[in-house]
């Protein structure tokens, strides 16, 4: 992990500068919604969203994986 990122807890309410290199196409799609009004921020929440899509499906990973060690124990799986 960079030594530079803020501590988790911190993480949603700070903003990091970083540089990206992003396709053209994708910048410039997120310029014209809205007449490029604040695309860093509907860049940042696209990223949000898929980062909580991700963290939900490793939660519900996890969860799957609890139950069959559950299971085996019992002698069920």
């Amino acid at each position: 992990m960079n030594s530079e990122m803020p501590p988790q807890e911190e993480a949603s309410s700070k903003k990091v500068t970083v540089t990206l290199k992003l396709d053209a196409e994708v910048v410039r799609w997120f310029m014209k919604q809205d007449d490029g009004a604040d695309y860093h921020a509907r860049i940042n929440n696209s990223l949000r969203a898929y980062m909580e899509s991700k963290q939900r499906q490793q939660v519900k990973i996890a969860r799957i994986e609890q139950i069959k060690r559950q299971l085996a124990e019992k002698g069920l799986g």
